[in-house]
């Protein structure tokens, strides 16, 4: 994370502290060194008290599942943003916020973090605002992935174009193994 510049160096006088989660599904036989596997978390609890509660409506899958329904689609794209929260910057401002202590010292984030409450809420606006226009009419945004469908191949290399453009414009990544593009209703 700090070769990637999504936290750096802090002096802050906020610190939450780190634990560490074993990941589902990990067992001593699931990894190649017979080694549970962990993911490293910051307990964001005692910030989040704290917090303005920011809201913005996170999509609900009945909606999702009414407007396919009601979309007749026949080609279907999925797209899957790279490393999703940490391409959204914080306010230089505010960040300092976000310290964490460690065994290397403190840290704080330059990018959104997982774990803040209002994280899933300003991921789900990023990305409503960056596909404005198309979502809700051939897309659908459902925090960090994104549905495409259509009735015909050339409506699904239209919307694909407007997507891609759409996230060049917000400078926002996508994680091509992780995507698929016009798949066919079968």
């Amino acid at each position: 994370m700090l070769d990637n510049n999504i936290i750096e160096p802090s002096q802050s006088e906020w610190a939450s502290p780190v634990c560490l989660v074993r990941k589902k599904g990990s067992t001593s036989s699931s990894s190649a060194s017979n080694q549970p596997q962990y993911r490293f978390c910051i307990d964001f609890r005692r910030l989040n008290l704290l917090c303005v509660k920011r809201v913005y409506p996170i999509v609900q899958m009945d909606d999702i599942v009414d407007m396919l329904g009601e979309a007749k689609a026949k080609f279907y794209s999925t797209v899957d943003m790279f490393n999703g929260y940490h391409q959204i910057k914080l306010d230089p401002e505010t960040k300092h916020k976000t310290a964490f202590t460690c065994h290397e010292g403190v840290f704080e984030f330059n990018r959104l973090p997982f774990g803040l409450s209002n994280s899933p809420h300003t991921f789900q606006l990023v990305m409503s605002e960056a596909l404005r226009g198309i979502n809700w009419k051939s897309a659908l945004v459902y925090m960090d992935d994104v549905l495409l469908f259509s009735k015909n191949f050339r409506r699904t290399f239209t919307s694909l174009t407007i997507l891609f453009q759409k996230l060049r414009e917000v400078n926002l990544k996508l994680k091509p193994t992780k995507c698929t593009f016009a798949a066919k209703r079968s």
